[in-house]
């Protein structure tokens, strides 16, 4: 699965799984399709662009499924539940409506989801929910993935890596909330 829907999938993950016959899924923001990550904080002071719709479109014919990281990225447990609510129905009505059906998927911003972002997201029609902050539980709205960063496979554990990059999430949360 891949995170936040980056344009650079298009020109080199994407070719590369398809002519190997991989499928993928990549988890997208889906009011940032086409445009900077304004929603981020500027890692080298630079922004990176999102796919675009037509990309989504292009690539959903050759085995990427595009599955929901909400409309504007906010981290859920933050939000009040109207809000919440909101990014999460927002998010699977636009791919609905550009990709032809709503997405099953959620993944959680952040992969922060405790029992009322679990519940939000099974009310606006999510059947999965994935997170990076707990362990399997067999609660199909809490699947449990393991991030991958650049300096990943220099590390001892991926899953100390992921809890040491939820925590320092935070900081791009409250970068998000003075925004």
């Amino acid at each position: 699965m891949f995170d936040d829907g980056y344009r650079g999938l298009r020109d080199h993950a994407f070719p590369v799984l398809a002519d190997a016959g991989f499928p993928a899924i990549c988890a997208v923001v889906t009011d940032y399709a086409g445009r900077l990550n304004r929603w981020d904080l500027a890692v080298g002071g630079r922004r990176f662009a999102h796919l675009a719709w037509r990309d989504m479109e292009r690539w959903a014919t050759r085995g990427v499924a595009f599955v929901s990281h909400t409309a504007t990225h906010r981290r859920l447990t933050w939000l009040p539940p109207r809000q919440a609510l909101e990014e999460c129905a927002r998010s699977r009505d636009a791919i609905g409506d550009v990709l032809g059906a709503p997405p099953r998927a959620l993944c959680y911003p952040f992969g922060a989801a405790g029992e009322r972002e679990r519940r939000i997201a099974r009310e606006t029609g999510y059947s999965i929910g994935f997170t990076t902050t707990s362990e399997w539980r067999g609660d199909m709205m809490a699947v449990p993935r393991t991030p991958v960063y650049p300096w990943s496979s220099r590390m001892p554990s991926g899953a100390f890596v992921a809890r040491v990059m939820a925590r320092l999430s935070i900081a791009v949360s409250a970068w998000q909330q003075l925004a």
